[in-house]
């Protein structure tokens, strides 16, 4: 059995500043581990990170068996944290003050992947903005989050 694996801030910035052959694994919590997260490309300089997901059946329900919908909310969170972090110094952290989602249709089950975009990244603040995609890059929810950004002590 694998090993969870935690890149933290360093592995990020690490990944981010690599040529990216390898998609880099996201263990950081039980939600990254179960929805099987790989970071599949982050370009800081536009603003852009593109991450892989392929849920386990915890987060699969319903009659038609579709992902629920908090394990997608889950997936643009962590994708939108993943970029502010990338884009932002080693002395600065973040957390998530505002998540807004859309969900436009039921996502099934299997890989998807998230595109997250920059809107703006200041001295205090990050927005961004991402797409959930289905296995056939059919939109299955958009979100956006607002990252207050605050140094370590």
């Amino acid at each position: 059995m694998n090993q969870p694996h935690n890149p933290g801030r360093e592995g990020i910035h690490a990944f981010r500043d690599s040529d990216q052959r390898e998609p880099l694994r996201n263990d950081v919590s039980p939600f990254t581990v179960g929805l099987n997260m790989r970071i599949v490309s982050i370009d800081a300089r536009a603003g852009r990170l593109r991450a892989t997901f392929d849920p386990g059946e915890h987060y699969i329900g319903g009659a038609r068996p579709t992902v629920h919908g908090g394990a997608m909310a889950t997936m643009l969170d962590i994708s939108m944290a993943t970029l502010v972090v990338a884009m932002t110094g080693a002395d600065q952290r973040t957390a998530t003050a505002n998540l807004n989602v859309s969900f436009l249709r039921p996502l099934p089950p299997g890989p998807c992947t998230c595109e997250v975009e920059a809107e703006r990244v200041g001295r205090t603040v990050a927005f961004m903005r991402a797409v959930l995609l289905d296995a056939a890059g059919e939109r299955a929810a958009t979100g956006s989050a607002t990252f207050p950004l605050f140094t370590a002590s």
